[in-house]
């Protein structure tokens, strides 16, 4: 027999209070008499011991009565068994299987996930007449519950492979309970440990269900590390590595741009590390890079990937304020030679100021403005927006900036002024910053000669704003070179012009050799590193735009090559796609190859492979509902009935005493 509700079993105990009421009045009524007396009176004795077997009677009565209320209420029933069946052959279990990504983590030689399907093979194998129904979390393809017998459910155990989603469990659970519709012993395959929230939300479960749930806690790994995320800087790329174990020690981690391969010592100090990604030298590799550190418990989330584009060739427009404009002899004519001299990697195209608009301003990637005069408000908003966007200014002050005013948009505040002198006393550079990397490059090159260049007439510009670097002196005191940082951009103020006339100072034999180390410090990049962004396994994700068609037209198909092989992925109507297995996806239907989005293992997932005990635990239980085809025979209202019959027989033998 079972019972509904058998809390109210606990209510039994108050049937012991009419026994023990008559008890203690019988107790206290006992009187003794003398035998005399006993004889003299004797018939007299009858009625007395009739009474008291009627307050015996109704003491019982009373305590059947409160016995008779607790059972009904706990509601007891027995469930008959359909026809043709036995005990052995109605018996069912629920195989619930924890495929996540910690169920792939490595013990030995096999994973979590074999040792648990290992141990449901072998209670389906002690049970061969019993019914068993597979239940996977995350659910993935096998989204019913249907009971099947041995054979087929050892099949069924031999077909389930890891997703690498997380697995909610206690979510899980509610959507089992929901679909089950017969009892049953459910077996709780998972390396859940039951951490946080949802581990008290799953205490609570347990308490709240009635019939056989048990939680098969099968050991993780621990020790697991995290290549958690790749990140551009100034500098390059950075790896951030995860060590919820907090290792110790050193490890290795190996970039791979197609043949070429770089490797870097990690310290592991902390639960996250910091690391520098080798790159490859500049115009080598082009393509689909990944990092790594090497295999461990859960090798899935140990590569990350990123993607190296040569930039285009940069441009350089070259502006010229000066009378000469852009012919020969002029100063932009000299700046020109020299970058091309210096290197073939740029396109240079001279202008006079005249001829220069703000449309021009698109064509550059390093604007070189030489003795500019006083231009339109827009014009030189217009400069300010491009260096605070990231492009890059080379300005040349010469006797034309003297006349800019301070209320100039590209260096609000800052004041001009002519400097000149004479050929037999000219201004020479009498100091230079050496711990700057540009300049000490320069004194390297020709420490002499870079100290004795001389000017005859420079502009000195006084910048009062944040960010300014001044990079060497004149001997009045001037700046010569200075850098300035402005948004994503810089700017280089070189305060003299390579005239003939300002002291032979185009035809110094310094001149190429620091028109090339300055174009090497302005000019952009040789190649691009993006990251990809990251789609967590499991959750969709947008990573295309919508659709233009109907049945798929205009949709973007994505290919990854994963652990499990070449897979392939269509985006939804509305340019969201879902990912299943950690790699590197591109879109099928771009017009290049490079990487669309990177499929990665679930936060949660990282960590959970390293706090987990090994052993078993009692977990939750299943509701209890009918079979079908079975019958469920309540007591209650019986017992109910029982308890209405001993009440009234009570009644009459109360009656039938006072009218006594």
């Amino acid at each position: 027999m079972t019972f509904e509700a058998p809390l109210y079993l606990l209510a039994l105990a108050l049937a012991a209070l009419p026994a023990g009421l008559y008890l203690s009045r019988f107790v206290r009524s006992q009187r003794q008499v003398f035998p005399a007396a006993v004889f003299l009176f004797s018939r007299d004795m009858t009625p007395l011991k009739r009474l008291r077997s009627r307050q015996i009677g109704v003491a019982f009565l009373r305590t059947g009565m409160v016995a008779m209320l607790a059972l009904a209420f706990a509601g007891p029933f027995l469930l008959t068994q359909p026809e043709g069946e036995d005990e052995a052959s109605t018996a069912r279990f629920v195989l619930f299987i924890d495929r996540s990504a910690s169920m792939t983590s490595v013990s030995g030689d096999k994973t979590v996930l074999s040792e648990a399907l290992a141990r449901a093979r072998e209670l389906t194998e002690s049970f061969p007449r019993a019914r068993f129904a597979v239940w996977l979390c995350p659910v993935g393809e096998r989204k019913g519950l249907a009971f099947e017998d041995a054979a087929a459910t050892l099949d069924a155990l031999d077909a389930v492979e890891p997703s690498y989603a997380a697995c909610h469990m206690t979510a899980s659970l509610d959507a089992l309970a929901k679909r089950l519709d017969v009892p049953a012993s459910v077996r709780v395959y998972s390396d859940f440990s039951a951490p946080g929230a949802e581990g008290r939300q799953l205490s609570g479960m347990a308490s709240e269900r009635r019939s056989g749930m048990e939680l098969i806690q099968l050991p993780s790994v621990p020790g697991n590390l995290t290549l958690a995320h790749l990140r551009e800087t100034a500098a390059g790329l950075t790896a951030w590595v995860e060590n919820p174990s907090l290792r110790t020690g050193t490890v290795r981690l190996t970039t791979r741009c197609g043949d070429w391969t770089g490797t870097v010592d990690v310290s592991l100090a902390s639960a996250l590390d910091e690391a520098a990604v080798p790159l490859p030298p500049d115009r080598q590799v082009e393509g689909a890079c990944q990092v790594a550190l090497p295999d461990d418990v859960l090798a899935v989330d140990n590569t990350a990937y990123f993607e190296i584009a040569s930039a285009e060739k940069p441009k350089v427009l070259i502006v010229d304020g000066s009378p000469t404009g852009v012919q020969e002899g002029s100063p932009a004519f000299f700046l020109s030679a020299a970058i091309k001299a210096g290197s073939t990697g740029y396109t240079v195209l001279r202008l006079g100021q005249p001829e220069f608009s703000y449309a021009r301003l698109g064509l550059a990637s390093v604007l070189v403005l030489v003795d500019p005069l006083p231009m339109p408000s827009y014009l030189e908003e217009g400069i300010a927006d491009f260096v605070r966007k990231g492009g890059r200014l080379w300005l040349l002050a010469g006797q034309n900036m003297a006349s800019w005013g301070r209320a100039n948009r590209l260096f609000p505040g800052a004041s001009f002024r002519a400097c000149a002198t004479v050929e037999e006393h000219p201004f020479d550079v009498e100091w230079i910053d050496r711990d700057d990397p540009l300049m000490a490059a320069l004194g390297s090159a020709a420490p002499q000669l870079l100290r004795g260049w001389v000017s005859t007439r420079h502009t000195a510009v006084s910048l009062d704003q944040p960010g300014v670097d001044v990079l060497a002196r004149f001997s009045d005191g001037v700046p010569a070179f200075a850098r300035v940082a402005l948004g994503q951009g810089r700017v280089v103020l070189w305060s003299a012009v390579p005239e003939r006339d300002n002291g032979s100072f185009a035809l110094h034999p310094l001149f190429p050799i620091a028109v090339s180390s300055f174009m090497a410090d302005l000019a952009p990049p040789a190649r691009t590193v993006r990251v990809p962004p990251e789609c967590v396994a499991g959750s969709r994700c947008a990573v295309a735009p919508p659709a233009a068609g109907d049945a798929g037209e205009g949709r973007s198909v994505y290919e990854g090559a994963t652990a499990a092989g070449t897979r392939r992925l269509l985006a939804d109507a509305s340019g969201r796609v879902e990912c299943a297995v950690p790699g590197y996806y591109y879109d099928l239907r771009a017009d290049s190859r490079g990487g669309s989005f990177t499929c990665v293992v679930p936060p949660s997932e990282r960590a959970a492979v390293a706090s987990v005990l090994p052993g078993r635990a009692p977990a939750a239980e299943s509701p209890a509902v009918t079979p079908k085809g079975a019958r469920k025979v309540r007591y209650g209202t019986i017992l109910l009935a029982a308890a209405m019959a001993l009440l009234f027989l009570e009644l009459w033998l109360v009656t039938r005493r006072t009218a006594t």
